[in-house]
C-alpha cells in the first residue's frame, strides 16, 4: 500500500512521541527512518520503529538525552550522546561537524554513548545540503570472526562517503551529480567462499 512521505514521517514521529521522545527529536528520527525506506534500505527503515520504541520504553535508550561536546579542539569535537536514540544523537553530531566545517574548512565529530542510528547515508547526505562532502561511519555488534575463528567477536564498521563528483575530485558546489560509496567491513567475512573465488 503506497503511503505518502509526510504521512509516514508523521506516523513514526507520533510513535516516538508516545514513547516519550520530544516532538522535534521524534521528527528528526522519523525522517531518517523514512528516508532509508525511500532509498531502498528497508533493513534500516520504518520496520525498525517498534524496536526503537521498545528500547525507549524499556529504559535502554534515553528519550531526552543531553547531547554535548565533552572534548576536542576547534575543528574536531568529541561529544556524548547521553545514551539517546541514535538518530537524534547522529543529527546533533552532523550539525556540529557541519558548523565546524563552515568555520574551519573541515569538521569532524566523534560521538560516544549513542545507539543504533540507522542508515549511514542519511547522515552523510546532511552535509550535501550545505554544499559540503559528508562522511558517516559507525560500528555495530560483533559479526566478524577473527582470522581462523568460528565465533563472531569483532565489530562491523560501516562507512558512507558522499560528495559531488567532478573530474575525480570532491566538489560539493559543482552542479554535477552526487555520488555515494558504502562500505561494510563484514561483507567478505559473511561469505561462504573465499574472496579469491569470487
Amino acid at each position: 500500500v503506497p503511503v505518502a512521505f509526510a504521512q509516514l514521517v508523521d506516523f513514526a514521529a507520533r510513535a516516538f512521541v508516545a514513547a516519550g521522545i520530544p516532538l522535534e527529536d521524534a521528527q528528526k528520527a522519523a525522517q531518517a527512518l523514512v528516508d532509508a525506506d525511500l532509498h531502498g534500505i528497508h533493513t534500516h527503515g520504518v520496520r525498525n520503529l517498534p524496536g526503537y520504541v521498545r528500547a525507549v520504553r524499556e529504559g535502554r535508550v534515553n528519550p531526552r538525552p543531553r547531547v554535548a561536546v565533552v572534548g576536542g579542539t576547534t575543528g574536531v569535537k568529541v561529544m556524548t550522546g547521553d545514551h539517546g536514540l541514535g538518530h537524534v544523537v547522529a543529527y546533533a553530531g552532523m550539525e556540529a561537524a557541519i558548523e565546524a566545517a563552515r568555520q574551519y574548512g573541515a569538521g569532524m565529530v566523534f560521538m560516544r554513548e549513542s545507539n543504533h542510528y540507522g542508515a549511514s547515508g542519511y547522515w552523510a547526505r546532511l552535509a550535501l545540503r550545505h554544499g559540503m562532502a559528508g562522511f558517516a561511519v559507525t560500528n555495530a555488534g560483533p559479526s566478524i570472526a577473527p582470522w581462523g575463528g568460528a565465533q563472531p567477536l569483532l565489530e562491523r564498521p560501516q562507512a558512507l562517503l558522499l560528495g559531488r563528483w567532478h573530474l575525480g575530485h570532491l566538489h560539493p558546489r559543482q552542479r554535477s551529480r552526487s555520488f555515494a560509496c558504502r562500505q561494510g567491513g563484514d561483507l567478505l567475512a559473511r561469505q561462504r567462499r573465499p574472496p579469491e573465488n569470487r
